[in-house]
């Protein structure tokens, strides 16, 4: 068939297997909804440009190494694409699937060197392995939360990706066999990351309940991680080494972080998390490393920097080592619902300096006893209003401006500011007078400010 260049099998339902194999001049194929593409049938067909398949199954090999093939529209569903049915298609850019599709087979886009879009439509339920091995052009993809099966190695070779999406890491959706992210790289265990692209910068997971023990274990090239809003178990040395990532936001619905989860994460500046009751229920199975506030010192509420704190009415305990090294607090509302809380709770909290303490605890100043809450405090403020302060005696005055300040005998001191804006404007006086500055807590989160 060296000289056919049209062929119409729209008629027909089904093509056997090598049937037009490398019919090297044909340039266009029209297909139906009828057609199942056997093995082999159009491969080495290299004068193939587009195709619109309306075929309900393409073959294993189907259309292996169809060189001059740029374009591939499934028009109609298709139960299963087959193991290397575009395997070699290297001048293939675009994958594009307008109906259904359950199934994509082991090596089905592997070598197709110039791949830059595909996108995999939400009915997809299995991946094989090495799908897009070698899909060096492959710049973005997402893998639905329909797929609840993924093959090892099924992006190897993709040096040029940037941004992953997948619904869980692993083989499965249901265990944390191979559940870490190299396993899509060629990886075998977690401490073998090495063939992760370099280029791979941001990785989102939108589904499963669990993170796996050294899911991003040392990929340091990373530079942005999202969970999914249903992950409730962090695995231990899960971000251990991932020193590019600078935030990290925790879904409410996590129960339990491991040891060294956050280990060496150096470049963490800020945790974000929505539901302040959901933190404090939180388990950390160790602090240094396990929480990630270790490192980011900053701790965010819906994006917005968490100063002054304010424990919801309804929280009894705080768990051991919440808020650790969490320098942005200033100050903190415990409310009476509290009867309990944990070892380390808020140790290296240093900036902490009003405690508001509305529930039985006997806290008093200078202690390490409930978690270190009021070790660095100035002052205490019981549910009466009575304040116990550190420097023993003096009056405090809390200005308009969300600055605090001491007066004792006649001398004002500045002690800290407790509002949350960046750019902050120190007072020309108070009450008339002048004022001292030493130590100010809370201007951890200000980034400009101004000394009239």
């Amino acid at each position: 068939c060296s000289s056919l260049k049209t062929l119409d099998i729209s008629t027909v339902g089904q093509i056997g297997e090598y049937s037009f194999v490398y019919c090297t001049a044909l340039e266009e194929l029209k297909t139906s909804k009828m057609n199942k593409i056997a093995d082999y049938a159009f491969a080495g067909c290299s004068s193939l440009h587009s195709l619109d398949l309306y075929a309900t199954y393409v073959g294993e090999n189907a259309f292996y190494y169809c060189s001059g093939l740029t374009d591939v529209i499934f028009e109609s569903d298709v139960s299963e694409i087959d193991a290397l049915a575009f395997y070699y298609s290297s001048a293939l850019t675009n994958v594009t699937f307008k109906g259904t599709c359950k199934y994509i087979g082991d090596y089905a886009f592997a070598g197709c060197t110039a791949l830059a879009t595909v996108t995999i439509p939400g009915t997809v339920t299995a991946i094989g392995s090495n799908v897009f091995s070698g899909c060096t052009a492959l710049a973005t993809i997402t893998i639905p939360d329909t797929v609840t099966a993924i093959g090892s190695n099924v992006l190897s070779g993709c040096t040029g990706l940037s941004a992953l999406t997948v619904p869980f890491l692993g083989e499965t959706s249901t265990d944390e066999k191979n559940a870490f992210l190299g396993y899509f790289f060629g990886a075998t265990d977690y401490k073998n990351n090495q063939n992760i692209p370099e280029s791979l910068k941001s990785v989102t997971i939108i589904g499963g309940k669990t993170l796996g023990d050294g899911a991003f274990y040392h990929c340091a090239n990373l530079t942005e991680i999202v969970l999914a809003a249903s992950t409730e178990s962090i695995g231990e040395s899960a971000f251990s080494g991932c020193t590019g990532i600078t935030g990290i936001s925790i879904p409410q619905s996590v129960r339990r972080i491991g040891s060294g989860a956050f280990y060496n994460c150096t470049a963490l500046s800020g945790v974000n998390i929505t539901d302040i009751a959901a933190w404090c229920r939180l388990e950390f199975d160790q602090y240094i490393g396990s929480n990630p506030l270790s490192y980011a010192h900053n701790l965010f509420l819906n994006g917005k920097l968490m100063n002054n704190l304010v424990i919801p009415d309804g929280v009894t305990g705080i768990g051991s080592g919440t808020f650790y090294s969490c320098t942005s607090l200033t100050s903190i509302t415990i409310p009476n619902s509290v009867t309990a809380i944990g070892d380390y709770a808020f140790y290296n909290c240093s900036d902490l300096c009003i405690v508001r303490n509305n529930s039985k605890l006997p806290l008093k100043i200078g202690s390490t006893n409930y978690g270190y809450l009021s070790n660095y405090a100035s002052i205490i403020i019981d549910k009466s209003g009575t304040i116990t302060d550190r420097a023993g005696g003096g009056e405090y005055i809390f200005s308009e401006n969300c600055f605090l300040f001491q007066k004792k005998n006649n001398i004002y001191i500045l002690l800290a500011y407790t509002g949350e804006d960046e750019t902050v404007t120190f007072p020309g006086n108070i009450q008339g007078s002048n004022y001292q500055i030493s130590r100010v807590r809370g201007l951890g989160g200000v980034k400009n400010v101004i000394i009239p």
